[in-house]
């Protein structure tokens, strides 16, 4: 069995875009906000093995 990479990703939610890192590769990607780039996000965040979290489960 080949062990697979959970990728953290965040997203900084704007007006007119959304900002999207992966923190383990350090990529980054930028998305128009509207039904076009919403779709290309979803389209990109299915081709990264994603984790969901809601906010700061660590506590500092």
């Amino acid at each position: 069995m080949v062990a697979q990479t959970v990728q953290d990703i965040g997203i900084d939610v704007a007006k007119g875009w959304l900002d999207v890192a992966v923190f383990q590769t350090q990529e980054q990607a930028r998305f128009d906000n509207d039904k076009d780039g919403w779709a290309k996000l979803v389209r990109w965040l299915r081709s990264h093995r994603t984790r969901h979290r809601h906010g700061a489960e660590r506590r500092l």
